[in-house]
């Protein structure tokens, strides 16, 4: 499994841009979440297909969550990079 993998603190209301080089599958995950991603295993996302070069995904709470661009099962070249929105506070 390929992907490309960015820890990120977000807040309520945050919201995360992913830009891309390519189409990918990009998601949002909790720890327990990406654990079982990791593993093959079940699990539960945030986010989907980016078919655009700029993605966003709302976070559905504050708290630490891994970013990942999925290259499925074509390992391929991608350039990737996110950026946090947050709302003025």
């Amino acid at each position: 499994m390929e992907f490309l993998h960015y820890a990120v603190e977000l807040g309520a209301g945050d919201v995360v841009e992913i830009s891309l080089d390519k189409r990918a599958n990009v998601i949002l995950l909790d720890h327990v979440n990406f654990s079982r991603y990791k593993k093959g295993e079940h699990f539960t996302y945030h986010g989907g297909h980016a078919t655009r070069t700029r993605y966003h995904i709302p976070a559905p709470q504050a708290g630490s969550w891994h970013v990942v661009v999925d290259l499925g099962s074509q390992a391929r070249s991608i350039q990737a990079g996110i950026h946090v929105i947050r709302p003025d506070r």
